[in-house]
Order: C-alpha cells, then sequence, then structure tokens
C-alpha cells in the first residue's frame, strides 16, 4: 500500500519494490512477537490496508490530514518534502 511498485509511470520499480518487502517484514517482525498464537495476522492486516486503495485520495485528506495541514494541498506538500534539496 506505501511502497507500490506498480504505478504507470514510476522510474524506480524495482527500489519501491524493494522498499514494500522491507516494510512487510518489518510489519511481520512485530507482529510474530506481539501476537505469536494468531498466525493469520498479518495476512488480515494486508488484506484490510489494500482496501484503501479503494478509498478516494480525497476523502484520506479529509479524514486524517486536513486536521492537521489546514487547506494546504497534500499532494503538493508530498512533492516539495520529496524534491525538495
Amino acid at each position: 500500500m506505501l511502497f507500490n511498485p506498480d504505478v504507470p509511470g514510476l522510474r524506480s520499480s524495482v527500489f519501491i519494490d524493494s522498499l514494500q518487502q522491507e516494510a512487510q517484514r518489518a510489519l511481520r517482525e512485530i507482529l510474530v512477537p506481539l501476537h505469536p498464537e494468531d498466525r493469520g495476522r498479518f495476512a488480515r492486516i494486508l488484506l484490510t490496508a489494500s482496501t484503501l486503495n479503494t478509498t478516494p485520495p480525497a476523502l484520506i485528506t479529509e479524514l486524517f490530514f486536513r486536521p492537521v495541514i489546514g487547506q494546504a494541498d497534500l499532494l503538493e506538500l508530498l512533492a516539495e518534502m520529496l524534491l525538495a534539496k
């Protein structure tokens, strides 16, 4: 979800794929010790997280970011953060 290597026009899909794998490995490392008896928890979290892809970005912005960033454009802020030198 966070690192999607399948985004059209992405130039570094191999790198993004490795970030996705690393994020999943880190999540698993946290979950196994916390919930050793629940082997399906990791899969359920990934499945639930994947449903966020069907949620319109504007709704996510309104629910989670608008209280923090106000009326600022989230995509513009992200681009500024990622591309700032």
